[in-house]
């Protein structure tokens, strides 16, 4: 896949769980039982990519960087819909 940052992208990627982690592992733990699901998705703005991570600026959680090894699936999608305007009672 071709990235290109500062485009918007919509990213899948698996949870981390207890047994992905080290004790010294700086990375955030996300505990996946098995009723809750192991995938979730990112939609932001490509701020980062190096060999090992891809970095989003998502406008509901700040800054989040995935591991490439954890996606699943990414595309590049549009700009988000212009917000309307507030409706007034008359």
């Amino acid at each position: 896949m071709q990235w290109t940052l500062g485009a918007r992208y919509s990213v899948r990627y698996r949870l981390k769980t207890a047994a992905d982690t080290t004790p010294d592992s700086a990375a955030p733990l996300t505990h996946c039982l098995p009723h809750q699901p192991s995938l979730t998705d990112a939609i932001g703005y490509l701020r980062g990519l190096d060999s090992e991570r891809v970095t989003l600026e998502t406008r509901k959680h700040g800054t989040v960087t995935i591991e490439r090894a954890s996606i699943v699936a990414a595309k590049q999608v549009p700009e988000p819909p212009q917000r309307r305007a507030t409706r007034r009672p008359a």
